[in-house]
């Protein structure tokens, strides 16, 4: 059975999960992906993304393909088989060969970019990404009421009192 993981803050930062073992590079996509005005956190190891998307909110993934210990395919797999909202995944690797592309996007890779990359190719897919996953355009849907509770089944957050609610999975 797949887990629903937790939902960011409604009218938060879209929140990007990055795997690069390059931290050169892990940088450079972090500095563009915040300039854009998401949030991003970097990990440097298969292990460390697969525990945090399983456990931490995330709008979308960018995977590189060979890294430490578990590879990007690796976590991708994971994140289609325990992981229920649709999450969009970016392969980005310096593996260009056709058979390559072709497999990342059968296993459930939502888009692939080779190496080098390129800024505002990067980023216009990043965003399209993020729209089609309705992250950047939510609809104003109004909270359920109910009691002390307000439900915001878009934001998927829950309050009381007007507090934030912590929710486990």
């Amino acid at each position: 059975m797949k887990s629903q993981r937790p939902q960011r803050p409604a009218g938060g930062a879209p929140r990007i999960a990055v795997l690069e073992d390059d931290a050169s590079q892990a940088k450079l996509l972090q500095h563009w992906i915040e300039s854009q005005g998401f949030a991003c956190r970097i990990f440097l190891r298969g292990q460390d993304i697969l525990k945090a998307v399983l456990r931490d909110t995330f709008d979308l993934v960018i995977l590189d393909w060979r890294v430490p210990d578990v590879s990007g395919e690796e976590v991708l797999q994971a994140i289609r088989d325990h992981v229920r909202d649709p999450l969009p995944v970016l392969f980005t690797t310096g593996r260009d060969r056709e058979e390559d592309i072709v497999h990342a996007l059968k296993c459930g890779a939502d888009d692939y970019l080779t190496k080098p990359l390129r800024r505002l190719e990067f980023l216009a897919r990043v965003d399209a990404l993020l729209r089609r996953a309705r992250v950047l355009a939510r609809d104003a849907e109004a909270p359920i009421e109910a009691g002390d509770f307000s439900i915001d089944t878009q934001g998927r957050t829950l309050m009381r009192d007007g507090a934030m609610v912590e929710l486990t999975q």
